[in-house]
């Protein structure tokens, strides 16, 4: 048989935010092959950690929605973290948040930052790596036309 790769496999997603729905999404993603780096602040990280019930350091809880997942440690309200922060959201195809509005911005990983920190290629791009030009690469958009042919996913399977 085949070695099938996981539908994200090679896709990077940096992951701020904090809590259930943030890590389950995450979570989610993980194990459809994504890589993701969660971000957690160096005094006490998730607080999901320290949840009970614990298991081996933590709450079992934080492990049932993190496993797989690569954490850094980073004071996003310092500047010197700023450097770090940057050249994730570099190497991000995804940024996952979950902060209360106008907090991106206040930390520096507001919209505006995370598009910034990308390289444009000649027409604009982010190299291949935004959302449209990967629906571009995968062949949803055709410049100017439209793809009549149905795009059917295999379902996963189980067992």
């Amino acid at each position: 048989m085949a070695q099938r790769s996981l539908p994200y496999a090679g896709v990077r997603i940096v992951d701020f935010s904090r809590l259930l729905p943030g890590g389950w999404c995450s979570q989610f993603l993980a194990d459809c092959g994504a890589d993701v780096i969660k971000l957690e602040h160096p005094d006490g990280g998730d607080y999901a950690r320290h949840n009970p019930p614990g298991f081996r350091h933590s709450g079992v809880y934080f492990n049932s929605v993190n496993r797989t997942k690569r954490s850094v440690t980073l004071d996003l309200r310092t500047p010197h973290s700023r450097p770090a922060v940057q050249r994730l959201l570099a190497s991000a195809d995804v940024v996952l948040e979950s902060f209360r509005p106008g907090v991106p911005a206040r930390l520096g990983v507001d919209y505006a930052v995370t598009v910034s920190c990308y390289q444009a290629d000649e027409q604009g791009h982010a190299c291949g790596r935004c959302d449209s030009c990967r629906l571009r690469r995968a062949g949803f958009i055709a410049a100017g036309t439209v793809d009549p042919t149905p795009y059917a996913a295999e379902r996963p399977r189980v067992g």
